[in-house]
């Protein structure tokens, strides 16, 4: 640092301010300086932020010493620039302070530095304020009065700084403390919810994400508001931090800081979002290595979200703390070497719960009592951890009390808890093999212990979402066993692809170290081995196929019932939106089918019903529509749907196609009639995407004598769509002129295309785009699987490639998982014969380049 401030004090010594070769020289001394500090992205990452501070620091100060108009202003840097911390393309948040009557000196100074630093590369927030717009600004919103708070003297007058914190900063804060807190805590929530809620996401930003930078930030905030202190001592001394435990916290931030100064280092540009592509070259420059069966970046993924971890608890606790729960209230014994304070639950002394069973029982114990687990416990349990071996694992106590607590009505708190400490893991090593594992999976917003975690909770919540619900889960025999399957259901994904027999393989030892008598064992079993089929076949297969395949697979009601709640949970924790309101009905009905089909009273007949729905008076037109649409018709369609089938086909005599909608809670079930003709479904497909519709399933029937009869459930915005009979008029009236080839469909798709925004990479990962045949489905028809990121109009591209080349679709299923599209095409020929499948070659390779956005 030394060599760097001489050769910059000698250059603005040697040139003119407007020099260009001031800039230059600086340019390089920069450089030079910023290479050096990133050298080796292994160091420490808080001292790099701090080291890059100082540099910045160096340049400013020297400019303004230089600056002629500077006399009598201050020059202050504001947010993560004030607190002395930076990444190499951290914006530079600037500010020039001004007395009375020196504005226009302020702002032309300020000027004049932000064109200097844009021509060093810098990205600038500049402002120049008086005091008093200080004051009103801080007055004006929260994040520029959390700004201010931090402001830092980089040069001009300390007068005028000192009285900025003497007149506005520390008062502003001093009368606003509860307030300023509690807005904090709301920012901190929102923001975590914003961005997964969880540390464990697959694409984690680094220092939005929970347990990333900002974190600590806020841990930062709080901790001023409540000491004017800009350090952690009021947390030591209200004892939620050791010494040892703030050197913890300090490690894991910089551990955090570091790679996002190899994130910027990489990309050449402020970049905080750690996808697939940046974790491998970053895990190459940290030297990490492929090793027990995990690649490099899955270890630095580990090593990451472990360091976030500590950071989010921490922040999670101070929360805590400042909302009521004060860490040194009074205590109570409340058994034998545990005491309670202030709802924790602590041990009495470091080795009161030395021995691994001991420790599990305090853990049930809290979950019994409501009790949440306090640091002390789980540094118990991380000790307890330690001394698990072959003969704690198969001990019968310890595993009695083990299916107990997962038999509680809330065990997640407990099993969070005993995750934290690696306690779990050790005890149940299947599951520690999956411990911080990120997959690139498109299918997955977290890491595969985060999801089984939140699986665990989400099917302690479905009795909480409807009173249907409600009665399926009493009467579920054996909640834990359904829970520890939860546990063990993606164990296998410590091993790559094939998760599925490899997890079911691993289940015997676990069932087995826990004494698990032969049929709750098979159940465990079962119910891992099975934890994709129905919502594989929900995605894959026609309802009646579906129903037909899950009753055949499962054989018993009571199977039956438990691995759909397992469905459900499995589904909703893979990420925000994962369960929509149609998926939920999609998976409520193939169980409800499939359940009738393993009753052993008979169904009526199908034909039977239909006629008593239509009455006598059009029973003949029935008998014809039923004659004319086919046998899948008659195991698919609902009987109270024909006669609205019926008036629809009436009302072709005067146009080419009709329509009508039906409200549902989470969609809507869409039918249309219309001459069947080439590529007539992919004109119905643009026509809802038109109208912003999200097509959710569809099924295509045609009739001997050419009217095809399309069903859609559709939703919009992830919800069920406008039920107002505007709103479909006008749908019907684009559908018209769609299908008579009056409307322009492409420019409306452009129109529709153009309205949409891509995230920005924080989720799970895109599929790579493919279409492939499924072997094994249809006798009748080739099936053919497409994926690809989703988008709009996308069902209405692929609809149009298969037309293109001269096929027809008869169903359509349609999968949206995570931004990730899945559909499902059951295709014929134009003839309605079914194609061999090698001639499909052709459609396979247009459907995989419309998957990939390009054209057919």
């Amino acid at each position: 640092m030394d060599a760097f401030l001489a050769n910059l004090r000698g250059a603005f010594a040697t040139y003119r301010m407007e020099d260009a070769r001031l800039l230059q020289e600086v340019r390089l001394l920069l450089a030079g300086r910023r290479n050096l500090l990133l050298a080796d992205p292994r160091t420490d990452g808080l001292a790099t932020a701090r080291a890059l501070s100082e540099m910045t620091d160096a340049v400013l100060s020297s400019w303004f010493g230089a600056a002629r108009a500077g006399r009598g202003l201050a020059l202050l840097a504001l947010g993560g620039y004030g607190r002395g911390e930076m990444s190499p393309w951290s914006d530079v948040d600037l500010m020039v302070l001004y007395p009375d009557r020196a504005e226009s000196r302020a702002r032309d100074l300020a000027g004049s530095l932000v064109a200097f630093l844009w021509d060093l590369g810098f990205s600038v927030g500049h402002s120049a304020r008086s005091v008093e717009e200080c004051r009103a600004a801080m007055e004006k919103d929260l994040p520029s009065a959390t700004a201010l708070l931090e402001a830092r003297l980089l040069g001009g007058s300390r007068v005028l700084f000192r009285r900025l914190d003497e007149v506005v900063t520390r008062p502003w804060l001093l009368d606003r403390v509860d307030d300023f807190v509690t807005k904090k805590i709301e920012e901190v929530r929102a923001r975590h919810r914003f961005y997964g809620g969880s540390p464990r996401i697959t694409i984690p930003n680094v220092k939005e994400s929970a347990g990333g930078i900002r974190d600590l930030h806020v841990a930062g905030w709080i901790a001023l508001a409540l000491s004017g202190r800009k350090d952690f001592r009021v947390f030591r001394e209200a004892g939620l931090l050791t010494e040892a435990g703030t050197k913890e916290i300090l490690a894991a931030y910089g551990e955090v800081q570091r790679l996002r100064h190899l994130l910027h280092a990489l990309a050449g540009r402020k970049q905080d979002v750690l996808d697939f592509e940046a974790r491998v070259e970053a895990a190459a420059r940290l030297g990490f290595r492929e090793e027990g069966g995990f690649t490099s970046s899955e270890h630095l993924m580990r090593s990451y979200y472990r360091a976030a971890l500590r950071l989010y608890r921490f922040l999670v606790r101070v929360i805590r703390f400042r909302e009521g729960c004060p860490v040194g209230s009074e205590a109570r014994a409340i058994a034998p070497g545990l005491r309670s304070a202030a709802g924790e639950l602590y041990p009495v002394s470091d080795d009161s719960l030395a021995d691994p069973r001991d420790a599990l029982a305090a853990v049930a114990l809290a979950a019994e009592q409501g009790l949440a687990i306090s640091p002390d416990l789980v540094a118990a349990l991380t000790r307890a951890a330690g001394r698990i071996d072959d003969r704690v694992r198969c001990d019968r106590v310890m595993a009695r009390r083990f299916l107990d607590l997962l038999g509680a009505p809330r065990a997640v708190p407990a099993l969070r808890a005993l995750e934290e400490s690696e306690f779990l893991g050790a005890y149940l090593p299947e599951f520690g093999r999956v411990s911080c594992l990120a997959r690139e999976d498109p299918l997955h917003q977290y890491t595969v212990d985060e999801h089984t975690l939140r699986a665990i909770a989400g099917f302690e919540g479905l009795a909480e979402r409807d009173p249907a619900l409600a009665e399926e889960v009493a009467r579920v025999e054996r909640p834990d066993l359904v829970k520890l399957s939860l546990l063990l259901h993606d164990v296998g994904k410590a091993g790559g692809r094939g998760h599925v027999a490899r997890g079911t393989a691993m289940v015997p030892e676990a069932t087995g170290r826990l004494g698990l008598p032969e049929p709750d064992a098979r159940f465990v079993r079962f119910l891992v081995e099975q934890h994709l089929l129905l919502s594989g076949l929900s995605d894959r297969r026609t309802p009646r196929e579906a129903a037909e395949a899950a009753a055949a697979a499962v054989g018993d009601r009571n199977r039956l019932r438990s691995l759909y709640l397992h469905t459900l949970a499995d589904v909703e924790a893979a990420g925000q939106g994962s369960l929509s309101g149609w998926r939920e009905a999609q998976l409520r009905r193939l169980y409800e089918d499939a359940r009738a089909l393993l009753t052993a009273a008979p169904r009526r007949a199908w034909a039977e019903e239909v006629l008593e729905t239509v009455g006598p008076d059009r029973a003949g037109e029935a008998r014809a529509h039923m004659a004319a649409m086919g046998g899948r018709y008659a195991l698919e369609v609902d009987p109270s749907r024909v006669a609205l089938h019926l008036d629809l086909v009436r009302r072709l005599a005067d146009r080419p196609a009709a329509l009508t909608a039906l409200g549902a809670d989470a969609f809507g079930e869409v039918w249309i009639v219309a001459r069947d003709g080439p590529g007539l479904f992919a004109r119905i497909a643009a026509t809802l995407s038109i109208h912003d519709l999200d097509i959710e399933a569809a099924a295509v029937y045609t009739r001997e004598d050419g009217i095809a009869v399309d069903g859609f459930f559709v939703t919009r915005e992830g919800a069920a769509p406008p039920t107002d009979d505007g709103f479909w008029k006008d749908v019907a009236e684009t559908l018209v002129r769609a299908v008579s080839g009056e409307l322009d469909l492409e420019a409306g798709i452009a129109r529709c295309r153009r309205r949409f925004r891509p995230a920005p990479p924080s989720g799970p990962a895109m599929p790579i785009p493919d279409a492939r045949l499924m072997d094994g489905i249809s006798d009748r028809y080739v099936v053919v699987e497409v994926t690809g990121p989703d988008r709009p109009a996308l069902l209405h591209d692929f609809a149009a490639t298969i037309a293109a080349r001269g096929y027809s679709i008869h169903h359509a299923i349609v999968a949206t998982r995570g931004g990730a599209a899945m559909d499902t095409f059951y295709v014929s020929r134009s003839d309605g014969s079914r194609p061999e499948g090698g001639e499909l070659g052709a459609v396979l390779a247009d459907l995989r380049r419309a998957a990939g956005g390009g054209a057919a």
